[in-house]
């Protein structure tokens, strides 16, 4: 249920703490006017250094990019809690300021037994802090540097996480920054999810991000997470970090690892993971299946929630069959088909395959007429060359704007366009050529179109070739098609005539084919 802000009227979940947005709370802490709330008034300074309100810090536990978390004493209650203040005290700009409450306010509105639970909101000095369940016993990182738990207990314990991060699911809420060092344990392991400082509702982000900004931690973020388009993240990208995390419990290292951040985000983009088994045979294939298909590059082939993973881990436990696939020939073979590059710029090519993939049936089915009527040699040159330059107007005037080669992805894909354009226009002139010189003519008494017909295997070959080196960068599908064209090849000898409508055909199915996948691409 939705309802609006109490005070700038803006669309906020029916739950919304004290029934304000993110920015409204933010402004309520500051300035303490949380309209009939006193729970997050400011508590009177005390001259203590060591004093934050009713909390008597005892010590220093954690210190990350946002903020200082404390052991302290919280003297009312007399129970020992954590505080968490935001890093740059009284310099800190809005934007941290924000993000620093987003946390408390995410977090706030969940409640499981496994999510860490907040007390209370409160400012002292002008500095806004906030209180929560004390976790005893460190966290998930620092307990597998004291070693690494058998595969059914760590099948249990990330059971428990993704049942907490599937709630926080059902709540609006992603994590955005699942990691060990956020997974905090008490003192008999039981783990509890912590750090909402970059959680992002399903529809409007509780923190501060920019679009296209990367928010998260480079080796625990999904590709589409790391390619930066953090503003449609779903649900599958905490999926594919729990992925990480179960990785990372079963092997004692993470999937992609690198120099730089930035070397390591390409990794985690560009390359495939390596299968746990690979480094630990001990690791059984269950389990390896169920961490390999939440780390699939494809979203839609990871788990369908949360939920869904733990149910899956549940079943390793038990000794029941999980629902993962296991890695065999077969399988791999279907990724590697599946495997997809996640570069947006190519979504909006769809129209310019469209009309390509009719000139070049046109070009082919006008071939195919002009040698069947017996039309001269030069109506074939003419009809072939208005192909080719029709295709290049096209390519250069109406593609899109914005789309010049500027990766290394699209640079390939330009280059392996126009090398098959040189070498079509270079077949063509040296079938030409030997015509021109009465070559074959002496050699066989075979009429001057042939030469043309026997071209068409070729450049069926130099497509194929071209698909193949697409496949391995932008599509696997790319694969299957080169294929068809190899497959052609030796099969036009046969009804040397038909070549060109065979080719074709072929060609604009392919196009036809790509075009629908960027339209699926662009939903």
């Amino acid at each position: 249920m939705s309802t609006n802000c109490r005070l700038c009227a803006c669309d906020i979940s029916g739950n919304a703490p004290h029934g304000l947005c993110p920015k409204c709370v933010l402004r309520a802490v500051m300035e303490e006017t949380l309209i009939g709330k006193p729970a997050l008034k400011a508590a009177p300074a005390t001259s203590s250094a060591r004093r934050l309100g009713d909390y008597e810090l005892i010590d220093e536990i954690a210190r990350g990019g946002m903020g200082i978390v404390y052991r302290a004493r919280q003297i009312s209650l007399e129970r020992v809690v954590a505080v968490k203040t935001i890093l740059r005290g009284n310099q800190a700009s809005a934007e941290d300021l924000e993000r620093f409450l987003s946390e408390a306010i995410a977090a706030g509105k969940l409640d499981h037994p496994n999510i860490l639970p907040i007390y209370e909101i409160r400012r002292d000095a002008g500095v806004p802090y906030f209180s929560m369940r004390l976790a005893a016993g460190g966290n998930l990182e620092e307990r597998l540097a004291r070693g690494l738990p058998a595969p059914p207990d760590a099948a249990r314990l990330l059971a428990k996480i993704a049942r907490a991060v599937h709630h926080a699911h059902n709540h609006g809420i992603l994590h955005r920054d699942l990691k060990p060092a956020n997974i905090l344990l008490d003192h008999d392991g039981e783990p509890f999810v912590s750090d909402f400082g970059l959680a992002k509702r399903l529809a409007v982000s509780l923190g501060a991000t920019e679009p296209g900004s990367i928010i998260g931690t480079p080796g625990y973020m999904a590709p589409e997470q790391a390619s930066g388009d953090s503003q449609h993240v779903t649900i599958a990208a905490d999926i594919y970090s729990l992925g990480v995390i179960l990785y990372e419990v079963l092997t004692g290292r993470l999937p992609f690892t690198g120099a730089s951040a930035m070397e390591m985000l390409r990794r985690v983009v560009e390359e495939d993971v390596t299968p746990p088994r690979t480094l630990d045979r001990r690791i059984p294939t269950d389990i390896e299946a169920i961490c390999l298909k939440c780390l699939e590059k494809d979203p839609l082939r990871r788990y369908a929630s949360a939920e869904a993973l733990a149910e899956d881990l549940e079943r390793f436990v038990s000794g029941e069959t999980v629902l993962a696939e296991q890695s065999n020939p077969i399988h791999r073979l279907a990724r590697l088909i599946e495997r997809n590059s996640p570069v947006v710029e190519f979504r909006n090519w769809s129209r310019v395959l469209v009309v390509s993939g009719t000139l070049i049936l046109l070009g082919h089915a006008a071939t195919f007429l002009l040698i069947q009527t017996r039309q001269p040699e030069w109506t074939l040159s003419l009809s072939r060359g208005l192909q080719l330059l029709g295709e290049t107007i096209l390519i250069f005037f109406w593609r899109p704007q914005s789309n010049r080669p500027r990766t290394a992805l699209e640079r390939q894909l330009w280059s392996l366009w126009l090398g098959f354009l040189l070498a079509h226009l270079s077949g063509i002139l040296a079938g030409h050529g030997l015509l021109l010189h009465g070559a074959i003519e002496r050699a066989v008494a075979i009429p001057a179109y042939w030469t043309e017909l026997a071209s068409y295997p070729c450049f069926a070959v130099l497509v194929g070739l071209a698909f193949f080196a697409m496949g391995s960068s932008y599509w696997g599908k790319c694969y299957v098609f080169g294929v068809a064209f190899f497959v052609l090849a030796p099969l036009m000898p046969l009804k040397p005539e038909w070549s060109p409508l065979e080719f074709g055909g072929l060609s604009s199915a392919v196009q036809a084919y790509i075009c629908v996948h960027l339209r699926q691409m662009a939903k």
